[in-house]
């Protein structure tokens, strides 16, 4: 297994917004997410967690008070309370433009990835990946 290494972000020309350490802010209501992203990063001395979010209203809160450079969002759709992911994306977005923004989805959906690449997400990580290009694209 790899580990993370914050500085090839800027060899490889990815602009972060970023002091080191990155402070970082997890929003999930998913225990077990929230536990092995943790467990991933606690040992990495380029992150600082701060805290976790269980929903996208107690984020925008903890965003204010805390100031993370960094937002890991897992995509909890399923049970949840409104606004959406990509409505707390794009008011997170107007409202911290600074702030880096990491959306964790369990399943390709082309039209809500580009919409949050729009609304000026860093990265997209998606659990279950299909090989499968969206139609139109080559």
């Amino acid at each position: 297994m790899g580990t993370l290494d914050i500085h090839s972000f800027k060899e490889s020309g990815i602009e972060l917004h970023a002091e080191l350490p990155i402070s970082t802010l997890l929003v999930s209501s998913n225990t077990l997410v929230l536990r092995g992203i943790t467990g991933m990063l606690k040992n990495v001395s380029d992150v600082n967690l701060l805290d976790n979010a269980p929903s996208r209203i107690d984020m925008m809160l903890m965003i204010d008070d805390l100031n993370p450079s960094l937002v890991i969002i897992n995509d909890d759709e399923a049970g949840s309370d409104p606004p959406s992911i990509l409505e707390t994306v794009r008011l997170a977005r107007h409202e911290y433009p600074n702030l880096n923004i990491l959306m964790l989805i369990n399943n390709q959906d082309f039209d809500k990835e580009l919409s949050a690449l729009r609304f000026g997400i860093r990265g997209i990580l998606s659990q279950n990946f299909n090989k499968k290009k969206p139609d139109g694209l080559h």
